[in-house]
This record gives C-alpha cells, structure tokens and sequence, in this order.
C-alpha cells in the first residue's frame, strides 16, 4: 500500500502543483507612464509583445519588450489600465496609475516556476 502511495505522488505532473495567483488587487503607480521590466528567474523577457488596454476589448497601443525586458507606454491619464504579456506566456496585470506626489514608480516583475510573479514598485529613474 505504502509503495502504491508513492507511486501515486511521484507521477503527479508538476502542473498540478503550479502557480495559482489569481485576482489580486490593482498594482499602483504614481507616474504619467507605464514603465515596467518583466524577467523569468530574473533573467530578461526580451522581444515579447504586450498589449495596453482600458478592458478586455478596447486596445489602446502595443509595444514589445527591449533585450533587458524593459517596455513603457508614455503619456497616459490618470486611471486603471491592463497590461497583458502575450509571449512567452499569457499573464495579464491590472494598473493604477496616477499622478506622482513626490517621485515617480515604474515596476519590475520577475517571475518564476510556473509563471508565478513577484511584483515590485520601484523609483522611476
């Protein structure tokens, strides 16, 4: 029985055992623009596209990601936009941007596993 057990844990697919992070809550930054670097175990996303948008169907620019993982779409109002990478994987971000009070924040995310994240507001340079 102990053996069928361990049998049975072994060949569970590590999919199973993915990342899950789903619904959180808006991330925010204080900047007219959205700057931000995606990495995968903290090496550069490079040449991946990603979308703008206000919702799931108005599109408001697209650009790709730069060799160090860098993109930024520019003179934006204040408001909530979504932000989807959609290469190499399809992960979408909810954004609050507004006005800076004192200095500006853009965002790094790195992520890891199964393409679990971890976000960072950082000083805008």
């Amino acid at each position: 029985m102990k053996k069928l057990l361990l049998i049975i844990l072994i060949s569970i697919p590590l999919s199973v055992l993915a990342c899950w992070q789903v619904g959180g809550p808006p991330t925010k930054v204080e900047n007219n623009a959205i700057k931000m670097r995606l990495t995968y175990d903290h090496k550069p996303i490079a040449n991946s596209p990603v979308l703008l948008q206000l919702n799931e169907k108005e599109t408001l620019a697209r650009t790709r990601t730069d060799r160090d993982g860098w993109f930024a779409f520019r003179n934006l109002a204040p408001g909530e936009y979504r932000v989807t990478l959609l290469s190499p994987s399809h992960e979408t971000f909810q954004i609050v941007l507004s006005p800076a009070a004192e200095h500006k924040t853009q965002l790094s995310i790195n992520f890891y596993g199964d393409w679990c994240g971890d976000i960072s507001v950082i000083a805008d340079k």
